[in-house]
């Protein structure tokens, strides 16, 4: 019953896949946001997990009715964030709620009774007083250096590289995802909805280390070593190269600023936890703060 003002300094929904795995948890929410029908016959479910070394199977693990009996949903579900976002887009824009692309955040300022928000956009600059903030705005949050709040943590220190493509190959089954193990390198390869995508991630060989300038092309040999396969690529989506970060917010909460998601935690993608994190930590403040604005919850600090 609470209508936010939403804003975002992007200009609309990614259109990058970025997350990929949508746990139980969060299909559950989004069977209670009336929304589940537009999920699951658009994602794929994964059956599990094939463990290659030097090219060859060497173990499975079946996802298969994870979780049957706890859950309606005994699975985990590929489903891109970029699909994710335009749903979620797609729910607010029916329940008139706004969401203000290419506006930014510059700064806040806190008493006790609100939140002085100045914001930025195209046509100019702005001052709004908020009851509540709530920090959605990922690891470099604006929210959370604006409260002060430490980012402790490090950075792991290899690169790794994460694909989109669309592959021309044999070995490839489309309903697993196919993990590859060498002796220095891992790639995985996590099937997408759409007939013969693939996300792929590894880890760049040393001599990469570093460079930002890395194309796929030069991964593709290393990957066929790995697979002691031949791939071919038909259509090259996305490619990017990054490192990975272990950090946690020291607090979630400071007077009347909340930080939720990425603006509050990051971690490896194994497990993808990511998105989920984000859309659970985001739906569990949501029903609580509303209770708090409606007077039916008691806000204690």
């Amino acid at each position: 019953g609470i209508q936010p003002l939403i804003i975002d300094n992007k200009q609309g929904p990614t259109n990058h896949s970025n997350a990929l795995a949508v746990q139980a948890r969060s299909l559950e929410i989004y069977r209670q946001m009336g929304i589940i029908d537009k999920v699951v016959p658009n994602g794929k479910q994964t059956k599990g997990v094939l463990f290659n070394q030097d090219g060859k199977q060497v173990t499975s693990l079946s996802l298969s009715n994870v979780g049957n009996g706890l859950t309606a949903f005994p699975y985990i579900l590929l489903y891109q964030q970029s699909k994710n976002e335009r749903t979620l887009l797609d729910y607010l824009t029916l329940n008139c709620c706004p969401v203000y692309w290419n506006t930014t955040l510059e700064s806040l300022q806190q008493n006790a009774d609100c939140v002085e928000a100045k914001l930025k956009n195209e046509e100019g600059e702005y001052t709004l007083k908020c009851d509540w903030v709530v920090g959605a705005d990922g690891a470099h949050s604006t929210v959370r250096k604006q409260s002060q709040i430490p980012f402790n943590g490090d950075t792991y220190p290899s690169f790794f590289y994460l694909a989109d493509l669309k592959l021309d190959t044999t070995f490839l089954t489309g309903e697993h995802v196919q993990l590859y193990l060498g002796k220095h390198d891992i790639g995985a390869f996590f099937p997408m909805p759409e007939d013969d995508c693939y996300r792929i991630i590894g880890n760049l060989p040393k001599e990469f280390a570093g460079r930002e300038d890395v194309t796929v092309e030069e991964v593709l040999p290393h990957l066929n070593e790995l697979t002691r396969s031949s791939i071919k690529i038909v259509d090259n989506n996305w490619f990017t190269t990054y490192k990975l970060h272990h950090r946690m917010a020291a607090q979630f909460r400071n007077q009347r600023c909340f930080l939720v998601g990425d603006a509050a935690h990051i971690h490896s993608p194994v497990g993808g936890q990511g998105m989920n994190t984000g859309l659970q930590d985001a739906y569990n403040l949501a029903w609580k703060l509303a209770g708090v604005v409606n007077g039916n919850i008691k806000d204690t600090i």
